[in-house]
């Protein structure tokens, strides 16, 4: 599905990182990690060193895989929120979906009052998250045509893998525009 997705807990591959991505993390060019770190950024088809990017500490990274495996198989969503595409934190709101391990419906009131706290905080809502406990981390058909925020980053942790896996888009109009993502 194109863009960029980073493995949680995997060794660096040769190649993975392109010039500007993963750099805070201790990454260099080659993707090796100079500071011997737990992950590595892949880069799929394409270069991604001109597209938006989204920011997230690891910490937060480490807080949503957390999340999504204590409540799996049911999938997990929240928001995310920071400014200027960095998040600075997440905002988990619980699943209320009829079948939770299939898909993911935001409690309305929990939404309504994470929104109002980021607000209340100073900061933004820079995009959503949900998990995928089975599937890979590419929006379902479903998850393209519920996309209200074309503007908003658009996260998705699969635990299918042997490691978790996170991939980044923005969706307007049910099409995808793959978003760069740097763990840091």
């Amino acid at each position: 599905m194109g863009g960029a997705s980073y493995r949680y807990g995997s060794p660096p591959q040769r190649g993975a990182a392109g010039p500007d991505h993963g750099r805070d993390r201790g990454l260099t060019g080659s993707g090796r990690s100079a500071a011997g770190g737990c992950c590595s950024l892949l880069l799929r088809a394409g270069s991604a060193d001109r597209r938006p990017m989204i920011e997230l500490p690891e910490r937060l990274l480490e807080e949503m895989v957390t999340h999504a495996r204590r409540e799996a198989p049911r999938e997990v969503c929240g928001w995310l929120a920071g400014a200027e595409g960095r998040v600075r934190e997440i905002h988990p709101v619980p699943n209320v979906a009829d079948a939770p391990e299939l898909r993911f419906l935001m409690e309305p009131g929990a939404q309504l009052a994470a929104m109002r706290e980021i607000e209340r905080r100073g900061l933004e809502i820079v995009g959503t998250y949900h998990s995928h406990p089975r599937t890979p981390a590419d929006p379902s058909a479903r998850d393209r045509s519920l996309a209200l925020y074309p503007d908003l980053a658009h996260l998705i942790l699969s635990l299918a893998g042997e490691e978790p896996e996170l991939r980044a888009h923005r969706i307007s109009d049910g099409r995808l525009k793959p978003l760069g993502l740097k763990v840091q």
